[in-house]
């Protein structure tokens, strides 16, 4: 299974069109349910992109394996005109099984921001894709002291806390994006608006179905996805520490993603990442780093 040792941690399981999950087990959160693996079923706050078979599929599956373990139900948060539908699929479900599925479900709209915990917020961002849309970045929350109250002594500061004199400010940091499917556009500079944050995670999970010569850049485009060339000709723009590149083709192996790609991500960020289903391989500016086959 791809579990990278990205910071903080992802673990991604996805092929174009057969199905696509990416988890931050930290965080409690997964993005997409196009398969359910590893410890996926353990993650209680689930952001669906879009409503492709391969991005949503597993979901019911999800929710019953949750009800079997007896965990408390999911909550899904899902494009707010699939709400009815996954709500019928989930129906029939219970009909077929006769028994209960518990299941949270939520529409939300490009701009929601949704406090998953204290100290998580997940926002969704409208991307370019055949439908309908959405990515999303996972934000971390922590609290500092306020710029007024520092240099004063312990004391003071433990007094103003007990008068619950409010010392400390929230300080929000973008942590995990995940584009889901998406053209190479959504990352252009007319689009900075809604693309900044995923530049500047730390860990940034996109899609790249195409490498090499087979499929041409603009034929990507045409589908709604991206071509590794099209990263490349806007490498400045990413400042991320880590990239991760996932949804590929199942035409290709992880072996000729390996070969294709060495030499073309050298222009990429520190850390760049290929996850294709359940093997993954880490690429350096040298030379193929490290293999999870």
């Amino acid at each position: 299974m791809s579990h990278l040792e990205t910071s903080p941690r992802v673990s991604v399981h996805s092929v174009a069109g057969v199905g696509s999950c990416c988890y931050v087990e930290s965080l409690d959160i997964a993005f997409d349910i196009g398969v359910c693996f590893g410890k996926a079923p353990g993650r209680k706050h689930v952001f669906v992109t879009h409503g492709h078979i391969d991005h949503i599929k597993a979901l019911p599956g999800h929710a019953g394996e949750r009800a079997l373990c007896k965990a408390s139900p999911a909550t899904y948060y899902v494009p707010t005109h699939l709400v009815p539908h996954v709500q019928a699929i989930l129906a029939s479900f219970e009909c077929m099984q006769e028994a209960a599925i518990p299941a949270t479900i939520i529409g939300i709209e490009a701009g929601s921001c949704i406090r998953v915990s204290p100290r998580v917020v997940v926002k969704a961002f409208a991307t370019h894709h055949r439908v309908p849309s959405l990515g999303y970045v996972a934000y971390t929350v922590t609290k500092r002291l306020h710029d007024d109250y520092k240099g004063l002594p312990p004391n003071e500061l433990i007094a103003l806390r007990k008068a619950k004199v409010p010392i400390d400010v929230e300080v929000v940091a973008p942590a995990v994006a995940y584009t889901g499917d998406t053209e190479v556009s959504f990352f252009e500079p007319h689009n900075d608006e809604h693309c900044s944050d995923f530049l500047a995670a730390p860990v940034l999970v996109t899609e790249c179905t195409y490498v090499g010569d087979k499929t041409a850049p603009a034929k990507a485009t045409a589908r709604g996805h991206i071509h590794a060339d099209q990263l490349v000709a806007i490498a400045d723009r990413f400042r991320n520490e880590h990239l991760v590149l996932t949804h590929f083709s199942a035409q290709y192996s992880l072996r000729n993603l390996t070969a294709t790609l060495t030499d073309t991500m050298r222009c990429m960020p520190p850390s760049v990442w290929l996850a294709h289903g359940d093997v993954w391989a880490a690429l350096s500016k040298d030379e193929k780093e490290a293999t999870g086959l």
